[in-house]
């Protein structure tokens, strides 16, 4: 008799966990649970350094499986863009921006500079009262959508204590198109980089798009884990030179391949069978 009470007690209890009321008054419902804190990247002892390379990647937001990185491209329903996040860090001082002129960060900017790279001036005549007209002239400030690119750098090494082939964001650097007044293309612009480690705090609160929402997860998670389709424009190397200047067209995706191929296989390389 004591065992079917204890059981009973037992049913009733489980059954009142998992009949617990939605909670409506959190933020954005029941499923925004980001842990907001960020894993940081694994300490290297530079004698566990075995083997290091840095590869410099496009990210372009036209593939299906960077869309969450795009959209959307106004905040909406707890969403927000990359680019909407990079925009508020750089306006509250959050992080600091580095010329696009170079990659190696070397040359720092105000955070104002930084905001107003890619803005486009639209001049305009106005008549005042008097009859008299000025031209004036209007800021528009980069937009999200006009995003379609960025540059991402990674460094990849083989640490020897934990017999791993592994992975770091370095910088980022967000990319906009330029047009002329008729509509032509004209090229694109790399606004600045940005030191991924000190955007990580903002990213880990922010949740990516997800078709399953009760499986959202963060932009930091996503970037740091390579949840990203992107195509390599430049390895290190000694002439510090990008692909395109000795390879075009399709030679020159085969030979972005062709370097993923043989990071990927360093580590392969190290064990016998």
């Amino acid at each position: 008799m004591m065992k079917k009470i204890m059981l009973l007690v037992l049913m009733a209890t489980t059954l009142s966990v998992y009949a617990q009321p939605f909670d409506s008054t959190t933020k954005d419902g029941y499923f925004n649970r980001l842990d907001a804190q960020v894993i940081p990247y694994e300490k290297v002892r530079e004698a566990d350094l075995m083997w290091s390379k840095r590869l410099y990647k496009v990210v372009d937001m036209r593939e299906k499986m960077n869309h969450y990185l795009y959209f959307p491209t106004e905040p909406a329903n707890g969403l927000s863009s990359l680019f909407t996040v990079i925009r508020l860090n750089l306006e509250e001082g959050a992080v600091m921006a580095y010329s696009s002129l170079t990659d190696d960060l070397s040359l720092p900017i105000t955070n104002d500079q930084a905001l107003e790279m890619g803005v486009e001036k639209e001049e305009f005549l106005v008549e005042d009262e008097f009859g008299k007209i000025d031209n004036k002239s209007i800021s528009n400030p980069v937009s999200s959508d006009q995003i379609i690119r960025y540059r991402i750098i990674e460094d990849w090494y083989f640490n020897k204590a934990t017999s791993r082939l592994m992975m770091q964001i370095h910088a980022i650097c967000p990319v906009k198109e330029v047009y002329d007044d008729e509509g032509e293309y004209k090229g694109e612009l790399p606004l600045f980089w940005i030191y991924f480690p000190e955007l990580r705090n903002s990213l880990v609160k922010q949740s990516a798009y997800s078709k399953n929402i009760a499986q959202r997860r963060s932009l930091d998670h996503m970037l740091v884990n390579q949840k990203y389709a992107a195509f390599i424009y430049k390895e290190s190397n000694v002439y510090n030179r990008k692909i395109s200047s000795y390879m075009q067209g399709i030679d020159a995706l085969l030979e972005g391949e062709r370097i993923k191929k043989e990071v990927q296989d360093f580590e392969q390389d190290l064990w016998e069978y």
